[in-house]
């Protein structure tokens, strides 16, 4: 007479009072039909538990996804534990449909965690494994499907170290989704080294790895207005990755792969290296960034210590790159821009190190050069476009640092229009350039200590009907000129402001 009974609700046969012993045999039943009876009442699709947190061992995963109807579905492999989200909440296996609170802790031991063309959230992730965000492909763009990985269930930073993220696609249809992982507030991506003051111990940095499989579009963005850091990472890229946050800082190398980094950006501690690298305006559309493996939209910084490589490296305009020089006495390297052709029709200070090839200043372009610098053949010219559009185009080459050498193959400036050409200033100490030329509407200036060449030609034109001088400028306000050949057309113009010394072995006026 003392046992203890259990009431539940069957849908055929109406209430059934059963035993303790008989309940828990059939525990897994009697919660699908409760599951079961109250969808039916609610109208809707209902888990069977809700877990607050997770443990993930190796060998386990679970994939998250939604059926051929679009509801909800969940998978497990392996034995999954943690404790749902009752109260008090008690341990709780996860099973085939049951689902994860969207603040729930996962906590891995080499185990995975998958979304495969749907959005989930989860709260705080820790330990070793897997976190795998796999969109759908598509016959059509509206077919395609997105996956979206929220993590972090407070309004904090996160911080995702240790982990291996996986960036996929899942079919072989022409429209392919994005794979996006989102954090809910300011995101760094592994931690580093970091020593005790008071006890010199040294808890090591964790990484965080990175992989895009072929054909994947790929996100990692930060929440709006909050900074991506990307502290110790490595990247294996076969795909397209794009950061995103009010802020980027690089710290960890990145190289091989194409990446977009939406978002002011800061390289320290770190190469970038790219072939065709740009950088755009935020709203630069898919045509204007076609053919870039490294895509900036926005401005770019390279810290002391951080460093820019390029084939080619193009700064459209309303855009500007700054290189920075170490400070004194620190025992940083300068930051250094390694471009084998740089083009400029935006801004670029350059006050690290600058190793350069070929150097556009295109119209509107505004370059300067201030650190250490060994260039090919420099061009100030804006003569490509149509007078109407000419913007005046500047180059500032030299540095108040008599340590940095500034030396440069050759140097043109030229222009289209009166007051809108090319002009470029020498206006640090010592610069070597084996040839200058100025031609018609070009200026330069000497406001220097010292300027060396080989050979200095001053030359404009006439304009096509014969009628108008297109002079080319020469201004010497200060400092030292030291050329072998100087050439002075007769459609120049050159003024000797403050006496500067001139020493020539041979000079010729036409």
């Amino acid at each position: 007479m003392n046992k203890t009974f259990k009431v539940a609700r069957s849908l055929t046969r109406g209430t059934v009072v059963t035993s303790e012993k008989a309940s828990s045999y059939q525990g897994k039943a009697v919660k699908t039909v409760i599951a079961a009876a109250v969808a039916l009442a609610a109208g809707s699709a209902f888990a069977i538990d809700n877990l607050s947190t997770v443990t993930l061992d190796n060998g386990t995963k679970i994939t998250i996804t939604t059926d051929a109807e679009g509801a909800y579905s969940s998978t497990v492999v392996g034995t999954v534990k943690g404790m749902n989200s009752q109260k008090p909440a008690t341990e709780q296996q996860f099973d085939a449909g049951d689902r994860l609170n969207d603040d729930v802790k996962v906590t891995f031991k080499g185990g995975e965690l998958e979304v495969v063309g749907t959005d989930k959230k989860v709260g705080t992730v820790d330990g070793a494994g897997t976190l795998s965000i796999i969109s759908v492909s598509g016959k059509t763009d509206t077919a395609a499907k997105n996956a979206t990985l929220t993590v972090g269930a407070a309004a904090e930073p996160v911080t995702l170290a240790g982990q291996t993220i996986v960036f996929g696609v899942s079919g072989t249809e022409a429209k392919v989704g994005t794979a996006k992982l989102v954090s809910v507030d300011a995101l760094t991506l592994g931690t580093v080294d970091k020593k005790d003051a008071n006890t010199d111990m040294v808890t090591p940095g964790k990484t965080t790895s990175v992989v895009v499989k072929a054909g994947t579009n790929a996100e990692i963005v930060a929440a709006t207005d909050k900074a991506l850091t990307i502290a110790n990472a490595t990247f294996a890229n076969e795909g397209t990755l794009t950061f995103t946050g009010s802020t980027i800082s690089v710290k960890s190398d990145i190289a091989a792969g194409n990446y977009v980094f939406a978002g002011a950006t800061t390289i320290a501690d770190a190469a970038v290296e790219g072939t065709k690298v740009g950088l755009f305006a935020a709203d630069a559309t898919a045509d204007d960034i076609k053919g870039y493996d490294k895509v900036f939209k926005g401005n770019v910084t390279v810290d002391a210590n951080g460093s820019l490589t390029a084939e080619s490296l193009d700064v459209a305009a309303t855009t500007t790159l700054t290189s920075k020089a170490a400070a004194a006495g620190s025992t940083d390297a300068d930051g250094l821009v390694n471009a084998k052709t740089l083009n400029v029709a935006g801004t670029a200070t350059l006050a690290g190190a600058s190793v350069l090839g070929a150097v556009n200043v295109k119209n509107g372009g505004q370059l300067t050069l201030s650190g250490a610098v060994d260039a090919g053949d420099i061009a100030v010219d804006n003569t490509a476009v149509k007078e109407a559009d000419a913007k005046a185009t500047t180059l500032t080459i030299g540095s108040a640092d008599a340590t940095n050498v500034v030396a440069a193959k050759s140097l043109t400036v030229k222009g289209i229009a009166q007051n809108s050409g090319g002009s470029a200033v020498v206006s640090g100490n010592a610069v070597s350039i084996d040839t200058v030329t100025v031609g018609r509407f070009g200026t330069f200036e000497l406001n220097a200590k010292e300027l060396t060449v080989k050979d200095l030609t001053v030359g404009g034109e006439l304009a096509s009907d014969n009628t108008n001088a297109q002079n080319a400028t020469l201004t010497l306000t200060s400092g030292s000129l030291t050329a072998e050949n100087i050439t002075i057309g007769a459609y120049s113009t050159t003024t000797n402001t403050a006496n500067v010394d001139i020493t020539t072995k041979e000079l010729l006026k036409n």
